[in-house]
């Protein structure tokens, strides 16, 4: 049986041995928020973490593997109230300490970057996309000029490892296509 934690007037917060839970009453047809708020729109707005404890369970020390939020895209002036999506998360077997943490996602208003590969939403006055990934992220198809055109294919894995190789100039061509010539 849950506890209710705070009866609020279309909600109730309850908890339940680990967990807690905003739920809104049957009489309320509006979905529940969980609001951050924050007086600077340079900054962060709001920061989900997630940390591994240790130590003391009165005062534990904090590891953080990862945290999501709302923050200030710098690819606009810090006085402009331009907001992105960012998800960090720490090297495995490392530390919380900021050098591990590493953006791995970001959604802006004008492009996803998923491991510092933009895609862009529209594709008005940006470099036109010439990369397609397999569904299992292992390859890469990249749409060449040179050398009259072609298709080559890149596995983007290091070498002997399901691990993504970030540094693409270490990416292995596997395949090259070439089109026949149309008469």
């Amino acid at each position: 049986m849950p506890t209710i934690l705070h009866d609020l007037d279309e909600a109730l917060i309850r908890g339940y041995k680990n967990e807690v839970a905003i739920d809104t009453k049957s009489t309320f047809k509006d979905p529940i928020k969980l609001r951050g708020g924050s007086w600077w729109r340079d900054l962060w707005y709001v920061i989900i973490s997630g940390d591994v404890l240790t130590g003391d369970e009165a005062d534990p020390r904090r590891d953080e593997r990862g945290f999501f939020g709302i923050r200030h895209n710098d690819d606009y002036p810090k006085s402009s109230n331009a907001p992105e999506f960012a998800l960090y998360l720490t090297d495995p077997d490392k530390s919380g300490a900021d050098e591990f943490q590493k953006i791995r996602l970001r959604v802006t208003t004008d492009y996803m970057e998923l491991m510092g590969k933009r895609l862009y939403f529209d594709n008005t006055g940006r470099p036109p996309v010439t990369r397609f990934y397999g569904d299992g992220h292992r390859y890469c198809f990249n749409v060449q000029d040179d050398d009259g055109g072609k298709l080559v294919q890149y596995d983007t894995w290091k070498p002997g490892t399901r691990i993504p190789e970030t540094d693409e100039s270490k990416w292995v061509a596997v395949r090259v296509f070439r089109g026949e010539p149309v008469q």
